[in-house]
């Protein structure tokens, strides 16, 4: 029966970067936040983060995971000292959701996302796809041994991006 003992995924919880390759798996589900999945297809070795915030405004904060300006770079940083040539590594992103009937000033999936794309270009990284806005949270299971990704939405038929 799938999803029993070690066929589980590993949970990135906010915050959290992971790196793996083979047959493991990472999920994560997300709101506002943003999961961004890197890969490096001649190493078949890939990493995902699950980012809170657009900026890290605290230095003490270690969790740095949780910010797309500190986590992009730890992500190509870690994916370079196990041997991944930066310049074939691609990312994807998920999330990003309005998930509050707020004002403009408070729409921090979409500032998330901005954040993202902008290190990401600064860092030469190609975005390749994403899986972002609606309103409704979205889960995001990566195979970081085959880059392949699958989003669900609650009711709606899951989506390889």
């Amino acid at each position: 029966m799938a999803g029993i003992g070690n066929n589980l995924p590993r949970f990135v919880n906010m915050g959290d970067i992971v790196i793996g390759n083979g047959e493991e798996r990472f999920s994560t589900v997300l709101g506002s936040c943003i999961a961004i999945m890197m890969y490096d297809p001649s190493k078949k070795m890939g990493a995902m983060a699950h980012i809170l915030l657009p900026q890290r405004r605290t230095i003490g904060d270690d969790k740095i995971g949780k910010y797309a300006d500190v986590a992009i770079p730890e992500m190509i940083e870690q994916l370079v000292k196990k041997g991944c040539a930066i310049r074939k590594i691609w990312a994807k992103l998920a999330g990003g959701a309005a998930m509050f009937n707020a004002s403009s000033s408070f729409l921090i999936g979409e500032k998330n996302l901005v954040a993202a794309r902008e290190v990401l270009e600064k860092k030469s990284v190609p975005v390749l796809a994403t899986h972002c806005g609606g309103t409704k949270g979205r889960r995001a299971l990566f195979y970081p041994g085959s880059g392949k990704i699958i989003i669900t939405i609650n009711g709606e038929p899951e989506v390889e991006i």
